[in-house]
């Protein structure tokens, strides 16, 4: 069997997993700014209505209070029911800092863990909150390739954890990103290389610091 030199195995994991992050990334930001374009101020518009039933039932005669009651919980089941799909604002400049493919009964589903949360069935768009979210231990508690063993909801949940990254986007560019397979960064020209091959450390002061070579 022929052995591939490291470098030219390098290469190819470079290559494979920046451009597969890349293209989530672009798959996550179209969603984003697709669905902010479709549906502007949804949560302003619902803000809006309830406020002006509030003032009405406020100045309303007693026997029209029901009605603009029963209106009032039916806007706010509408709103609860959109909160399910978009629970809350994410930055399409750095929508998220970490990714998990998982395995489970023999169905993939792919977690990106960030800041907020934002979940979307229909196009797959899952981003939790690693501050409260259950999945997000999954995260922090495993490796990729480990089988793990959790509850979620009062359920036991068995799976492997295919892939996990660590990602860092600034200013809407993927420009880092932490693999078993190594770590890899974009520099300025678009390129991407290893952090092996393109830093050099520099020890003195208080620390370490690494410059990336343009």
């Amino acid at each position: 069997m022929n052995v591939l030199p490291d470098e030219e195995r390098s290469d190819e994991d470079l290559e494979r997993i920046s451009s597969e992050e890349e293209r989530v990334l672009a798959r996550v930001q179209k969603h984003i700014a697709t669905r902010a374009m479709r549906v502007p101020n949804v949560g302003m518009d619902y803000d809006a209505e309830l406020i002006a039933l509030r003032d009405q039932i406020n100045e309303a005669r007693l026997e029209d209070i029901p009605p603009l009651i029963e209106e009032m919980e039916r806007l706010s089941e509408v709103a609860a029911r959109r909160a399910m799909v978009s629970e809350g604002f994410v930055d399409p400049r750095s929508p998220y800092f970490g990714r998990l493919v998982l395995e489970e009964d023999e169905r993939k589903r792919e977690v990106l863990i960030g800041r907020s949360t934002y979940l979307d069935p229909k196009t797959g768009v899952r981003i939790v909150d690693w501050r409260d979210a259950p999945v997000s231990r999954l995260y922090y508690r495993y490796e990729e390739g480990d089988v793990y063993d959790e509850e979620f909801g009062g359920r036991e949940v068995e799976g492997e954890v295919l892939t996990r990254r660590t990602l860092a986007i600034i200013e809407g560019q993927l420009r880092r990103i932490g693999a078993p397979q190594g770590t890899f960064v974009c520099r300025s020209d678009g390129t991407w290389v290893r952090a092996g091959e393109s830093a050099r450390r520099l020890r003195g002061g208080q620390g370490a610091a690494i410059i990336l070579e343009r």
